[in-house]
């Protein structure tokens, strides 16, 4: 008995080590990231971005906040009858981090629903241990993982035709009551280094489109160290 907990204790304080190590090599990256995620939005309480607000802007409003911006370029907007996607570019202005982000397979975007910017998602390529430390740890998550062969079978093709990293574990951290979700894709299982340089995508949403979603409790050390993703020794 004694021996497993002690074994337990250094497991967790060798994970505290890498964490805390990682992150603080992220300080400049969690800097940019408080500061875009309060660029236009500064007087705002609730989560947005180039004030944006997701359940409140409207898609004339939002297209008219997007052409503005210095760093998007060639917006555009699709709309049927009850929904409509918005789309855009990253200019040269842009950091890296986000121009970067086209490897993902993922272009920025906003969906409308009844001429109102219901979500916003934004692939960056920066790590989560940087939003992490920008934002705190969340409350609630949901790490999921597949097995390899289904990951392979499920692969996405990118706009430019090229297959998608192959993951087969993803990682949704929840803020501001779901409003705020980040989203990492990693292989399990993993050394804890890669799951705290997975590189994030944003999400904004209205206060209500999230709430059905069974986010649970967050369990950073059980979920890499047990079920469902036991983290490799390399």
């Amino acid at each position: 008995m004694g021996r497993t907990v002690f074994t337990v204790m250094l497991m967790l304080l060798a994970l505290f080590a890498v964490a805390v190590g990682v992150i603080r090599a992220q300080a400049d990256d969690s800097a940019q990231i408080r500061a875009f995620m309060r660029d236009g939005c500064e007087d705002e309480s609730e989560p947005c971005w180039s004030g944006i607000l997701p359940g409140t802007t409207t898609a004339e409003g939002a297209l008219t906040l997007l052409m503005r911006h210095p760093w998007v370029q060639n917006p555009t907007f699709e709309e049927t009858r009850w929904a409509g996607y918005m789309t855009w570019r990253w200019a040269p202005a842009a950091p890296a981090w986000l121009r970067e982000a086209d490897q993902l397979g993922i272009q920025p975007g906003l969906w409308v629903t009844n001429g109102v910017v219901s979500y916003l998602t934004v692939p960056t390529y920066l790590p989560y241990g940087a939003y992490e430390q920008a934002l705190g740890a969340p409350r609630h998550g949901i790490l999921q993982v597949v097995s390899r062969d289904l990951a392979i079978q499920t692969a996405v093709l990118a706009v430019s035709g090229t297959v998608r990293d192959i993951t087969n574990a993803y990682f949704l951290a929840a803020y501001n009551q779901s409003q705020l979700v980040i989203e990492t894709h990693f292989n399990c299982p993993a050394p804890a280094r890669a799951f705290w340089s997975a590189p994030v995508t944003i999400s904004l949403f209205s206060d209500n489109l999230m709430q059905g979603v069974p986010f649970d409790d967050y369990d950073f050390a059980g979920w890499l160290y047990d079920d469902p993703c036991p983290i490799s020794r390399d």
